[in-house]
């Protein structure tokens, strides 16, 4: 191996130095400083398409017990931190996953919830089995909108694929809390090959059909070593997202095929929650949101960001070659209910420009994900910075993996030997999301042995 070049070795990264494992608190406290509250790790199906059924060796995972009433008080300070929503049911990477409806304690803790942050908003993801008259009258009373992953409405295949007890139970109280008004958004996991096409366009339109404010349609990223995994799973994933656009026509309610194809950063709107201040302001699918409030925006999440936590924003839009000005009547932090792709965060990139201008570098090597390469280079351009942006695969998880969030530093270096022969970078740049609040990645190494290993500074930045 030369000097410089760690990559020139496949699959490296086994033998790098480890950081013992932190304790779950401070895992929790980062996953809910950004409003993402677990509850348990308990989950009562089993569905064939978990990523958790292709976890690489080596990955480090933790299961938390069902959180009491106490810890969750002592931790309400950490929601406080977020102004966006607060989130129950939300993947936290190290943390595995649970269904929240398996908590006794749920009832109580989202009163507690309501009681603390009155203006904010809450969204619980279920699989929707446990679902109940009485939880679905709560949901209403306290204004929790409901992020129902039902992935198929046919119950043969419910029992199938995902192990439903009692599938036609689940349908029927699906339609219940559907009746009972409460607001809820759906989740299809797109796998053509176990419910084919047509049941994710049936099940798209069951959802629309219900009230469903809207529907992502999730193409699925599973690790070489899960047993879905088929070198052609990308195959179908064009024609899911002409199914998305064709669906979001048809039903009327935004029909979001995620990861999506993002090649900037404008703030395009993919469609609008039936009834919701910006429906009724007129905005449509295809707008671009340029200003909030004399605000100029930077990216998609950076104008929702902006009119979500304003009152009555006014937003100048550009459509079909002319602006326009509309306001959206609306209290603070209430969802201003337009729907956008997520992309990146002004004050995380205003940062990543100061810490790199800071290090005073000349030649800046970028290092990102596939997903965020396009966005990356868009803010490169914006910066006027002389950096070089390369797309790191995971050799870790394998498959067709390509968040940041799952790359590990055996991955970075990799491309980094790869990408830089014949030149040096005086700094490299590296997502933080990839690492933990101590710099450890999803195997306990530290981002900064990159340094130890290459020789050349790299700093986090997002």
């Amino acid at each position: 191996m030369r000097p410089g070049h760690p990559g020139d070795r496949g699959g490296a990264g086994t033998d790098l130095p480890k950081i013992p494992p932190p304790h779950i608190e401070a895992l929790l406290y980062q996953a809910e400083k950004n409003g993402i509250l677990p509850l348990t790790s308990r989950c009562n199906l089993a569905c064939a398409f978990c990523s958790a059924a292709g976890n690489p060796p080596g990955l480090e995972t933790f299961s938390i017990p069902p959180r009491t009433m106490e810890d969750i008080q002592e931790h309400l300070v950490y929601l406080g931190e977020s102004r966006g929503p607060i989130t129950i049911g939300e993947s936290v990477t190290r943390v595995t996953e649970g269904e929240p409806l398996t908590h006794e304690g749920l009832p109580a803790i989202l009163r507690l919830l309501r009681e603390s942050f009155p203006q904010r908003e809450i969204r619980l993801t279920t699989n929707g089995t446990l679902l109940t008259g009485e939880l679905s009258r709560l949901f209403r009373e306290l204004d929790v909108t409901v992020l129902l992953s039902l992935n198929t409405a046919d119950p043969r295949l419910r029992s199938e694929w995902m192990k439903d007890p009692d599938p036609l139970n689940t349908l029927k109280q699906v339609e219940t809390m559907a009746a009972a008004g409460v607001a809820f958004e759906g989740s299809v996991v797109a796998l053509p090959g176990l419910f084919g096409m047509e049941d994710i366009e049936k099940t798209i339109s069951y959802l629309a059909e219900l009230g469903a404010r809207s529907v992502r349609v999730l193409l699925p990223g599973f690790s070489r070593y899960h047993p879905l995994w088929q070198a052609d799973i990308m195959a179908a994933w064009g024609e899911i997202r002409n199914l998305a656009r064709a669906m979001t026509v048809k039903t009327g309610i935004p029909v979001l095929a995620d990861p999506p194809e993002l090649t900037g950063l404008e703030a395009r709107v993919e469609g609008c929650l039936k009834g919701s201040p910006a429906q009724k302001a007129g905005l449509r699918a295809g707008d671009v949101i340029l200003r909030v409030n004399k605000t100029t925006v930077f990216s998609r999440r950076h104008a929702l960001e902006l009119a979500r936590n304003a009152q009555n924003p006014m937003l100048t839009v550009y459509r079909e070659g002319r602006m326009f000005e509309v306001t959206l009547e609306k209290r603070r932090f209430q969802s201003p209910g337009f729907v956008v792709y997520d992309d990146l965060d002004l004050y995380e990139v205003e940062e990543w420009e100061a810490k790199v201008r800071q290090a005073g570098a000349g030649k800046v090597l970028i290092l990102t994900s596939a997903l965020a390469g396009a966005l990356i280079r868009d803010v490169v351009a914006r910066l006027d910075f002389d950096a070089g942006v390369v797309e790191v695969r995971s050799d870790f998880f394998g498959g067709n993996i390509m968040a940041a969030g799952l790359l590990v530093l055996s991955d970075f270096l990799q491309a980094f030997g790869e990408s830089t022969r014949g030149w040096r970078p005086d700094l490299v740049v590296l997502p933080a999301r990839a690492f933990d609040v101590w710099g450890r990645d999803l195997t306990g190494v530290s981002y900064k042995t990159f340094t130890a290993v290459t020789g050349v500074p790299a700093i986090l930045v997002g």
